[in-house]
């Protein structure tokens, strides 16, 4: 096998694929494949993929069933309907992102591959059980320090230990415009401006951030929630609109209209106040408590869980 592949997909062929031929029977004797007449049994094919790859395999395939067992000596669930909805987001997500929204796309990407949608579905939702299992299982066992809180209160608020929260509105440079137009990008930069100003005239007047909202448009930044950013730092939102944020004193103050590289935009300041790590600790230990499994844990998990079980391969004994 072509060394470039890698032990995830090596782990898939011992896992998913005899899952996905036990629909097929359950006898070594079951024809999968026909070559110039002859049937391939799943037999000969089981055979084949352990004489292949197992020297390969065999540590993630015992790190995958030791998760199995963690998770039920733990009492950890993961149902169907879990693994369901995390195989329809994670679908959604690559075909957003990879076949320009177009299902049929991925679903034709699946067919070069050699899968129909329901085998790659029963191959995803295997890993998928065991992906959550896994995370479930690190987050049960997490401990967060003292330190690690310290460290977190630091890097959201701050040397200067301040909470900033303000309100975003922004004017999109390609408001109204049909995908595929030809457009003045200087045109529509100075359109984007007079919608802003006459917006952030009303933002100053106290104008509500949900009325703010309707008179704007959508803004794409994962730190932004319906326009408002819980807590403010530096760097955040781009040089020239944090320079701005950063001249708000009182709250309702707001900044002038901001030139952005795809519009416009500006922000209300809505709290500005100092914040001790005693007041923050509740917040910042559960945050940290339950925050997604870095690989580094996800990788510690498997050799503790070897260890635990006294697991070992037997291939070479």
């Amino acid at each position: 096998m072509n060394a470039a592949i890698s032990s995830a997909v090596l782990t898939t062929l011992l896992l998913a694929a005899p899952a996905a031929l036990a629909q097929d029977g359950d006898n070594d004797s079951d024809a999968i494949a026909t070559l110039a007449g002859d049937e391939l049994t799943r037999g000969d094919y089981e055979d084949w993929l352990f004489t292949r790859f197992s020297a390969e395999t065999i540590l993630p395939y015992i790190e995958f069933r030791a998760i199995e067992r963690a998770a039920r000596d733990l009492g950890i669930v993961v149902t169907d309907e879990e693994v369901a909805a995390a195989y329809e987001a994670e679908a959604a997500d690559k075909t957003e992102r990879f076949f320009q929204g177009m299902p049929e796309r991925y679903e034709l990407d699946m067919q070069r591959r050699g899968y129909t949608e329901e085998r790659w579905r029963e191959r995803r939702s295997i890993e998928i059980r065991n992906e959550l299992q896994a995370d479930r299982i690190v987050l049960a066992q997490r401990v967060v320090t003292d330190e690690e809180i310290a460290e977190r209160f630091k890097t959201i608020y701050g040397q200067d230990a301040e909470q900033t929260t303000i309100e975003v509105i922004f004017f999109s440079l390609y408001h109204d415009v049909e995908p595929g137009t030809a457009v003045d990008r200087d045109e529509l930069m100075r359109q984007s401006a007079e919608r802003a100003k006459i917006v952030v005239a009303k933002m100053r007047e106290g104008l509500s951030l949900a009325e703010l909202r309707e008179l704007s448009d959508p803004i794409d930044n994962k730190f932004i929630e319906d326009g408002l950013v819980e807590q403010y730092r530096r760097n955040l939102l781009g040089p020239a609109l944090d320079k701005a944020i950063n001249l708000l004193d009182r709250p309702g103050e707001t900044t002038d209209v901001v030139r952005m590289f795809d519009g416009h935009a500006a922000a209300r300041l809505v709290v500005r106040k100092n914040v001790t790590l005693e007041e923050a600790t509740p917040a910042i230990r559960a945050e940290l408590a339950a925050s997604a499994p870095t690989s580094a844990e996800l990788t510690q998990l498997g050799q503790m869980l070897r260890e635990r079980y006294d697991a070992a391969s037997l291939l070479n004994d």
